[in-house]
């Protein structure tokens, strides 16, 4: 398994609380390209997505990022778990 880093990922993002284990998260990010040679280096995507509270510590986050700018407008799909210390 071969991994590449080729760009950096800013995200500014806000939670909202909907039930006592489940949150709502969006707001924008900002892409940037550490290989581009192009001027088109920097790309605006907008995220939408969730959170859920399996313990006080652990949690999920799925969200959608969707591609606002740029020629080639770049949109996927992340799943993200993390722990709380």
């Amino acid at each position: 398994m071969k991994f590449k880093f080729d760009y950096i990922s800013i995200p500014v993002l806000v939670k909202y609380e909907i039930a006592e284990k489940f949150n709502l998260i969006g707001g924008p990010s900002l892409f940037y390209s550490l290989e581009s040679e192009d001027d088109d280096k920097t790309r605006f995507n907008f995220d939408l997505g969730a959170s859920y509270n399996f313990t006080e510590n652990f949690f999920v986050e799925p969200r959608y990022s969707a591609g606002l700018t740029g020629d080639l407008k770049v949109s996927h799909f992340l799943i993200g778990a993390g722990y709380k210390f």
